[in-house]
């Protein structure tokens, strides 16, 4: 009979089977376990025999982080729709849906139950059910503030969509920055950029249903070193007459429409990247600062420098570590550190809950507290 375990115990033996340090870890389930996603509310059974390198369940979703050789089935008995950030699609069985990571590269994967239940009867009859989602999501609203080494992408989707951004110095690009949660105002940290040097970038985004759109190649060019940081905002097609960046709201927020609220969402974001701009350049000049994004099994001085940030805070990071090694103790340190500052790191991108990943919001919040120190 299969043995049932709580989330927990999967998190707690990623701890316990975690390999020496500079070595991922990886947990094998040798039975069928229960998750409970509250937040939706649903049970779902990660299966026995799946293998990954570490797992964080949230209040709608799950995050995977995979090795080389990850393979995770997930099985809904309420057959709902199974929709994974790496794009495999659910299938439908009698009485249940399921899904399938494959082995692949390393990656952070999330798994999110849908409302909606998989397929549907596969002979004739039926009808009334919902229309299948076959529409892109639409990217808008695009902003950019770009400094010498560095430069931060805003932009807006018309539905909740994981987006990412791809940039280099030709449009094969060559490098990426991914999301990867279900939001519809995003954002990406450039950093380790060039003076005075041409980049192209494309923005993509992809829904719930794997529908995915993308905005055609734009280009920038980053300032003379040391040049102050300029902002500039995509315009909109039949729109004549310029406006500010930034400009200030003219009524109160309660009174706007919905549409003006998105508006007002964009403004206060590229404001957001501005002062992290600004923020980035006084701290450079101080002392050592964050500079990229971090997850799960990363290693180096970048993850190094985070530890002993994190170690001055006892009540984010108690077993205080500096090993240089991104394993489960730095990531559970991350979110902790995270949800502390969930008004400054989470709430700006809508977020509620920690991600154990430092991404830019995150950067920017260490490298104040610490980076002059």
């Amino acid at each position: 009979m299969a043995k049932y375990f709580t989330a927990i115990i999967i998190i707690l033996a990623g701890l316990f089977l975690a390999p020496f340090i500079g070595q991922a870890a990886t947990v094998t389930l040798d039975a069928d376990t229960n998750l409970d996603i509250w937040g939706v509310p649903i049970t779902l059974t990660l299966k026995s025999g799946s293998t990954f390198g570490d797992m964080t369940v949230y209040s709608t979703y799950i995050v995977f982080t995979t090795e080389t050789d990850s393979s995770i089935t997930i099985q809904s008995d309420d057959k709902k729709v199974l929709h994974s950030s790496n794009g495999e699609n659910t299938t439908c069985g009698s009485g249940y849906s399921e899904i399938t990571i494959a082995p692949g590269a390393v990656d952070t994967i999330t798994v999110t139950p849908k409302t909606t239940e998989c397929g549907g009867s596969t002979g004739g009859g039926g009808g009334g059910g919902t229309p299948a989602d076959t529409t892109a999501p639409s990217i808008s609203n695009i902003a950019e503030t770009i400094g010498d080494t560095f430069a931060t992408i805003i932009w807006q989707t018309n539905e909740s969509s994981l987006t990412w951004l791809n940039y280099g110095a030709s449009t094969s690009y060559g490098s990426e920055v991914k999301g990867t949660t279900y939001i519809s105002s995003h954002s990406a940290a450039l950093t380790g950029l060039l003076p005075e040097t041409a980049y192209h970038y494309q923005v993509k985004s992809k829904d719930s249903a794997g529908n995915t759109g993308s905005y055609t190649d734009r280009t920038f060019t980053t300032l003379a070193t040391g040049e102050e940081a300029t902002t500039t905002e995509q315009e909109e097609e039949e729109e004549e007459e310029e406006e500010e960046i930034a400009p200030t709201p003219t009524k109160p927020i309660s009174q706007m429409t919905v549409v003006e609220l998105k508006a007002e969402v964009v403004r206060i974001t590229a404001l957001i990247a501005q002062l992290q701009t600004e923020l980035l350049k006084m701290v450079s000049a101080t002392g050592e600062l964050l500079t990229k994004n971090l997850k799960y099994n990363d290693s180096g001085d970048q993850v190094r420098l985070l530890q002993k940030w994190l170690a001055s805070d006892k009540s984010v990071y108690p077993a205080g570590t500096v090993s240089g090694w991104f394993g489960p103790l730095t990531k559970a340190a991350v979110i902790k550190f995270q949800e502390k500052y969930g008004s400054e790191v989470l709430a700006p991108i809508g977020l509620k809950y920690g991600t154990g990943i430092v991404g830019a919001m995150t950067r920017a919040k260490l490298n104040s507290l610490y980076g002059a120190k």
